[in-house]
């Protein structure tokens, strides 16, 4: 990516990210990015999470997301 003129390069951290990237809201590796999708809160989760404790938990076999 050096020299493109589509990346930073952050020596300290020995980081490249690419502007089209971040302007997609991509701030990691696909990994990273995949747990912080999961730790992502809404009222919409909430609720479901609630509705799931008021049944026992998450059903067995059942999709997480």
């Amino acid at each position: 990516m050096p020299g493109t003129g589509y990346g930073l390069h952050w020596e300290a951290l020995d980081a490249d990210l690419s502007v089209p990237g971040l302007l997609a809201g991509r701030f990691g590796t696909q990994a990273f990015m995949a747990r912080r999708a999961g730790q992502a809160t809404s009222p919409a989760k909430a609720e479901a999470a609630r509705g799931n404790g008021t049944k026992g938990g998450q059903p067995r076999g059942a999709a997480r997301g």
